[in-house]
């Protein structure tokens, strides 16, 4: 991640909570479905902090859940509202004007759903050391209810993970795979505990929980280089990869993959390196690193790391489509990082996307994300980073149930799909109720965060802020022209999915009721009352 710059409780709420699990069964396990029946809605337990917003508060024996809404009769409409005043997924039935007529001085939105752009890869998080460490601290029970919140039918279906090659800050010391003396043959690379105790078994449950139609991805990123491999021998800090192993990283990420692969698991993607630019400032980066300028990055990918993948190697053949995302890095960055990596035909011929972090969005212009589609229309865009916290003025790192900060994803989502981004994905999976653990102190919020004393867990607003495009935009959806995007304090964006259903997404910045028209130019127009502060999500077949 980038480093730039009295409680009150419901006692209503409390009355409401099902008893507390007693903790036991502590570590994995394997996590069987259960049963519920067809159509089941298990609603929000909130828990208010005086924050703003509520969390909602699951354990070992109830959780909220959001179940896939089924195809809605010709002429209706379903939609799912999340606002500040404590509403999540409230689903409500919507119906079409037989006249397809606008009503006054709405806000008015004309949905025309065959002028496509870019489709959908997906939306995630990533898997650290510290989720793995909090999740293996949950009763078996209520484990099961956290993946299933993530990944399920009945949760807002993740379907991509990324996976550090070897430590990060979310971790509880600085570690690489192949920490040894100097051996460019690798012959001491291994995975390590971590990947063992914590990331694996997180991916088979995972892969358990999540429905066939979205198969599990995963995306790996390394944060350093084993510091014998670096200028400054170091694990962060102002310093480079040497250039006598630059082949020596492209062989570790391919042992990476094929210790990986033995375990039952192939990768859809791989970055070039988590955040280049951290080991040019060095020291103001007090985490795992390792910088690149674009010009060294084109030369390691286009060299080494392309044909170590894809090159004549038969033992690399399976890991052929494996896609290379570069940068994965700040917006503030396009489009001259990746227009120079780019200008180097070898490199252009490798790398198949550009990964980006959001930590610099709230001052850089949606200009480069335009720019970077149209200099290079064949490259993908995903957002495979962001977290609340991170700033060093945010002097506190995790406020449980502040909407602002739900907000804050909302908005930045929005900009970024209507801007040619394929997903987005957040930072931690999971972290427990102070944002760590973090071997640098480096804390921040995420969207569950673990109560392990109590044996639960709570969902912040941002899990319901991110659910609103997760849940309902899947794989392969495609956005579509909807003018305008934003008009009296409501924004919007819309998808056309492979099932044949339209999502279209409504935020109302304003803390007022809103009632919008949206018209389909093939299906007509229809009222859509909007709650103040809310994110509303509205699907028709």
């Amino acid at each position: 991640m980038l480093l730039p710059l009295g409680l009150l409780l419901s006692l209503a709420a409390l009355a409401a909570l099902p008893p507390e699990a007693a903790a036991r069964g502590r570590g994995w396990g394997s996590l069987q479905p259960q049963p519920q029946p067809l159509g089941h809605v298990r609603p929000c337990e909130p828990r208010d902090y005086g924050q703003g917003s509520v969390v909602c508060v699951c354990n070992a024996t109830y959780c909220d859940d959001v179940p896939r809404p089924r195809p809605s009769p010709p002429g209706v409409a379903v939609m799912y509202a999340s606002n500040k005043d404590g509403l999540r997924f409230e689903r409500s039935e919507l119906a079409f004007d037989a006249k397809g007529t606008t009503r006054g001085s709405n806000p008015a939105f004309t949905v025309t759903s065959n002028v496509r752009f870019q489709a959908i890869i997906g939306w995630g998080a990533t898997v650290t050391d510290s989720t793995g460490i909090n999740l293996k601290a949950l009763s078996e029970d209520a484990r099961r209810n956290l993946i299933e919140s993530y990944f399920s039918e009945d949760g807002i279906e993740y379907n991509i993970l990324r996976i550090p090659i070897g430590g990060t800050d979310c971790s509880t010391h600085k570690y690489t795979l192949h920490d040894a003396p100097e051996d460019a043959a690798l012959g001491n690379f291994s995975l390590a505990f971590e990947d063992h105790e914590y990331k694996l078994p997180l991916l088979r449950e995972a892969r358990e929980a999540v429905p066939a139609d979205r198969p599990l991805q995963l995306l790996a990123s390394a944060w350093t280089a084993p510091p014998w491999m670096k200028t400054n021998n170091d694990y962060t800090g102002f310093g480079f990869l040497k250039t006598e192993h630059y082949q020596t990283w492209a062989n570790y990420h391919l042992k990476f993959l094929d210790a990986y692969e033995a375990e039952g698991f192939h990768f859809w993607g791989l970055t070039t390196g988590n955040e280049p630019m951290n080991g040019v400032v060095g020291p103001l980066i007090r985490f795992n690193s390792m910088g690149w300028t674009p010009f060294q990055m084109r030369s390691w990918v286009g060299d080494y790391l392309g044909p170590t993948l894809r090159g004549p190697d038969r033992r690399a053949s399976k890991h052929a489509d494996v896609r290379i995302l570069t940068l994965d890095d700040q917006r503030i960055d396009l489009p001259w990082w990746t227009d120079i990596v780019f200008s180097y035909k070898n490199a252009s011929a490798y790398v198949d996307g550009i990964a980006l972090h959001w930590y610099t969005n709230y001052f850089t212009p949606l200009l480069g994300l335009d720019m970077s589609h149209e200099n290079h229309p064949d490259k993908f865009i995903l957002g495979t980073e962001a977290s609340s916290g991170f700033n060093n003025w945010d002097f506190r790192k995790v406020i449980l149930g502040s909407w602002k900060r739900a907000e804050d994803y909302i908005v930045d989502i929005l900009d970024d799909l209507n801007h040619w981004v394929t997903g987005w994905m957040e930072w931690s999976l999971v972290l427990d109720m102070e944002g760590g653990p973090s071997w640098s102190g480096n804390f921040v919020d995420t969207s569950i965060l673990v109560d392990a004393e109590n044996d639960e867990f709570v969902k912040q607003p941002t899990f319901y802020a991110i659910g609103h495009f997760s849940k309902f935009l899947a794989p392969g959806s495609v956005r579509v022209k909807v003018e305008p995007e934003s008009s009296q304090g409501v924004r919007t964006v819309a998808f056309a999915r492979q099932d044949g259903a339209t999502v279209v997404i409504f935020f109302n910045s304003k803390d007022a009721n809103k009632t919008v028209t949206v018209s389909d130019v093939f299906r007509g127009a229809m009222q859509i009352p909007l709650t103040p502060r809310s994110i509303n999500t509205v699907l028709y077949w």
